[in-house]
């Protein structure tokens, strides 16, 4: 809880940097096990990012991601669900002058579960661990962009990624 106060309070702090402040949310598809052969389908994934330029080329976001539910199709079925608070940084480059690419690293906060029918929740973790990813953003007014990301998160080990098509305004 005493990082997540840090965080926004470094958001909150930094709305008068540089930059025009953006927020944004994203939807899309969320794969629970990127590196297995797994039977859990691939859930729609949401996301809501708040951030601010420290320049042209360097930013910092904090988001909210909800993975979906996950479930593996065979009676009773088993369900995986999971959602992440995340703060990264952005190294940030325009390639022309509507089109911006980007890369980023962070920490995210984890919550996941696993359930299955008429038993209900057997399994819960959380924990903290390092997410990285990389996008493009494309500006189709002064104020909108439209644009996707594909993230690679760490949950103890096991890779959770997630590619989504996002929606971006500027605040100032």
């Amino acid at each position: 809880m005493k990082s997540i106060f840090i965080a926004v309070s470094l958001l909150l702090l930094s709305f008068n940097s540089y930059a025009a402040a953006y927020l944004g949310m994203g939807f899309g598809k969320v794969d629970y096990d990127a590196d297995a052969i797994s039977t859990f389908d691939d859930p729609t994934g949401l996301e809501f990012f708040i951030g601010n330029n420290f320049s042209d080329n360097l930013a910092f976001e904090l988001g909210i991601v909800k993975f979906g539910e996950s479930s593996d199709g065979i009676p009773p079925e088993w369900r995986l669900e999971a959602d992440s608070l995340a703060f990264s940084l952005l190294g940030k480059s325009q390639v022309s002058e509507t089109a911006q690419i980007f890369f980023k690293f962070g920490l995210h906060s984890w919550d996941i579960s696993i359930s299955e029918d008429g038993f209900g929740v057997f399994g819960e973790e959380d924990g903290t661990d390092i997410f990285y990813g990389f996008g493009a953003n494309f500006k189709v007014s002064n104020q909108v962009g439209l644009g996707f990301r594909y993230n690679i998160y760490d949950f103890d080990g096991d890779d959770v990624t997630m590619f989504s098509f996002n929606a971006q305004i500027e605040l100032q």
